[in-house]
């Protein structure tokens, strides 16, 4: 990804030039969502805050105009110095990590004000912000299928689940969603964890096409409101609602509490 970057700048200095690569943790900050704010890049809906590290890359040639850096990251776009797929594809890669390449202000000075892009990424979970030993078990193995649109929310509630030992797919809509779950190759979905409004469809629609090839499939719903009682769903409980905001130790009660019953329910009653 790095040398993708370094190649874009070098393409835009072909007499050369100054090029700057730095790093930075960005601190989380901001109300919860449907305060003034929720709208900033990296500010996450969850009562935990998800900090962003950021590396930037800045060359020492003017900034682009409007239009160019509007298209920076189209395939074969036309931006001096953009060939090909290169930035396309990273900024997709990026994406899939629940990140963000984009264009930002330059921090340089003097020969170093040019162009800035930034890859923006939701930080790793941190051992203090995992449930302390005892309070719930510390997390397991199982297969989670976390959806959520919102990116530096969904990476830190992966980040979190990983760190707990559990094999973690993500996805932004529930389009990806399907897919993942239809994945020959993957492993079998112990858990579905979903925002209840995502980009293409809601959280209980995403549920009710699942259930149809899935009918033991256990959801955790993520919900900021009120929420109607599903159309067609085989049972309803609030124990099944994990409602924000909400800290990592609650999240990894929760997630423990469903798979647990689900252990339980497969293994059946014991004489």
């Amino acid at each position: 990804m790095l040398t993708i970057l370094a190649g874009f700048a070098r393409a835009r200095m072909p007499d050369g030039g100054t090029f700057i690569i730095a790093t930075e943790v960005i601190p989380a900050t901001g109300p919860p969502k449907g305060d003034a704010g929720d709208a900033a890049y990296g500010k996450s809906r969850r009562g935990t805050r998800a900090a962003t590290v950021r590396l930037s890359v800045t060359d020492s040639r003017p900034a682009l105009d409007e239009a160019a850096t509007a298209s920076l990251f189209e395939p074969y776009g036309r931006a001096a110095g953009s060939t090909g797929i290169d930035l396309a594809a990273s900024h997709g890669i990026v994406a899939g990590f629940g990140g963000s390449l984009h264009a930002v202000a330059s921090s340089g000075t003097g020969s170093a004000q040019g162009l800035a892009l930034a890859i923006d990424l939701p930080a790793i979970a941190r051992e203090d912000d995992l449930p302390p030993a005892g309070d719930h078990p510390r997390g397991g193995s199982e297969s989670i299928l976390l959806v959520d649109g919102e990116d530096a929310a969904r990476g830190h509630v992966a980040g979190v689940l990983r760190q707990l030992g559990y094999s973690v797919q993500d996805a932004s809509t529930a389009g990806d969603a399907l897919a993942l779950a239809d994945d020959y190759f993957a492993d079998p979905v112990d858990l579905l964890i979903t925002d209840v409004s995502l980009p293409d469809l809601t959280g209980p629609e995403l549920v009710e096409r699942l259930l149809l090839d899935r009918p033991h499939l256990d959801v955790l719903y993520i919900s900021s409101g009120p929420m109607a009682r599903p159309r067609r769903r085989r049972s309803w409980s609030a124990a099944k609602v994990l409602r924000e905001p909400f800290e990592a130790d609650e999240l990894a009660g929760r997630v423990r509490d469903v798979l647990d019953a689900r252990a339980g329910r497969l293994v059946g009653p014991t004489n």
